[in-house]
């Protein structure tokens, strides 16, 4: 009996533990895809707020719509303040709208909604 119990034990830890890595190379490989995304041209961007405390645009990335945050402190007459208001716009008329914008990633250190998904922080590029 102690030596399953010793050999669960094991078995939990060494599963435990390989965890976070797991985690962090499929973050690096979204922030990865996001990257090559936005190199091979106009990127889609939609306004879907989140009912958490999470950035309300995503970014489509292979098949997938990943949580990315715009710099919403920018200046009025700024690209990013006058999407934002096309956007918020767009979403009071009912659209949930998509948009092909030239996007950047800023960083590809993620970080994370209230219900623990990853974000990541892009740039709105000018035409």
């Amino acid at each position: 009996m102690n030596r399953a119990l010793l050999l669960l034990t094991a078995f939990l830890v060494a599963n435990s533990c390989s965890q976070p890595d797991k985690r962090k190379e499929l973050l690096s490989a979204t922030a990865l895809s996001l990257k090559v995304s936005f190199e091979a041209g106009p990127a889609s961007l939609r306004y879907n707020p989140a009912d958490c405390e999470c950035p309300p645009f995503e970014a489509l990335a292979g098949e997938r719509w990943i949580r990315v945050a715009l710099p919403l402190d920018a200046e009025p007459g700024s690209a990013s303040s006058q999407f934002l208001s096309r956007a918020r716009d767009d979403r009071e008329d009912g659209n949930l709208a998509t948009y092909r914008v030239l996007l950047e990633l800023d960083s590809s250190t993620p970080g994370f909604c209230a219900n623990g998904t990853p974000y990541f922080q892009v740039e709105l590029l000018d035409d």
